[in-house]
Parts: C-alpha cells; sequence; structure tokens
C-alpha cells in the first residue's frame, strides 16, 4: 500500500507500507514528516520508499 500527503506548507510525503491486520500505526511528528523516534508507535519495521511516487517518507 502506498500512501501520499502534502500541504501548503510541508514538502510531498510517500511512504510504502506492508499493512498487517488488523493495525498498522503511522504517526507523523509536527513538521509532517514520519515519526521514527523511539517510542513513537510507528511501524517503522514495515515503511519502505515509494515506487509510483518520488517523494520521500
Amino acid at each position: 500500500m502506498e500512501i501520499s500527503w502534502w500541504s501548503k506548507n510541508i514538502r510531498a510525503h510517500c511512504v510504502k507500507i506492508t499493512p498487517t491486520w488488523t493495525n498498522t500505526h503511522i504517526y507523523l511528528d509536527a513538521n509532517g514528516d514520519i515519526d521514527l523516534s523511539e517510542g513513537s508507535g510507528t511501524d517503522s519495521d514495515r515503511l519502505k520508499q515509494c515506487v509510483t511516487d518520488t517523494a520521500t517518507p
């Protein structure tokens, strides 16, 4: 699954994730970036670079 997001004030983002049943979590920080800090709860082990979009996670 690929997810893209952007707004006026942040750069474009795209991430490819392999979801698991029943929950998959991706949390964003205050800058709109994926929160990869320790204890953030983001399932970072399943994140990869997008194939169809050149934006970085």
